[in-house]
């Protein structure tokens, strides 16, 4: 799941999207029904650690590689 979420995420930064596109996207939907009943802690919370953890907004422009994920 984790890695999926991540995966989109890293594609759309790749596409130059900001992070409120990202979450239009909704890269967490297949997984929503089953992990949002922690309230404090849905999609919006978790989009926008993994976005900013992998370089979304500039921060980290240069990872260009699927390598850069650890």
């Amino acid at each position: 799941m984790i890695l999926d979420i991540q995966g989109q995420i890293l594609q759309l930064i790749r596409e130059g999207k900001k992070l409120y596109e990202v979450i239009a996207e909704r890269p967490t939907a297949a997984y929503d029904a089953k992990w949002t009943d922690d309230p404090g802690w849905g999609p919006a919370d978790f989009i926008p650690v993994v976005y900013y953890w992998l370089g979304g907004g500039g921060r980290l422009a240069d990872r260009k590689t699927d390598s850069a994920i650890h």
